[in-house]
């Protein structure tokens, strides 16, 4: 969340919105290219994946900024709802991760469709405004 507050900050909510948004996708991509390449050393393979994923935790703060977006773009009587929506939001794309557990046994498919869902939310980048402080 810091790293992704400070970006919201200096660039604007939206486009750090984007750029997590895309780079976590980019690194589960990476993830599930790392574990279907045989030829990788063991070794290698498993540190390669660690530092992975751990970028992929990184970029996956993208909720927090969403979450501040939503509260300055919408009027006062309706953040609560808005808040509120955006984590009701965050659980579903939960359920679903889960539902591709269950369907993908593969865990390189599971990141693959992960990463295609994630995507997916690109197409919103016209629809959804900039913050206020941006315009």
């Amino acid at each position: 969340v810091l790293v992704s507050g400070i970006l919201s900050d200096k660039i604007g909510r939206k486009k750090s919105i984007y750029i997590f948004l895309i780079a976590n996708s980019v690194f589960h991509l990476l993830i599930a290219l790392i574990l279907n390449i045989e030829s990788i050393n063991p070794k290698t393979q498993q540190i390669m994946y660690t530092i992975l994923r751990t970028l992929t935790g990184f970029s996956s703060n993208v909720y927090a900024s969403a979450a501040v977006l939503a509260v300055q773009v919408c009027g006062p009587s309706k953040r609560v709802l808005a808040v509120s929506t955006i984590y009701y939001i965050y659980v579903f794309g939960e359920l679903v991760a889960v539902l591709f557990g269950y369907f993908l046994r593969a865990y390189g498919s599971y990141m693959i469709a992960n990463a295609a869902f994630m995507l997916l939310f690109v197409l919103y980048f016209w629809i959804v405004p900039e913050s206020p402080r941006w315009l």
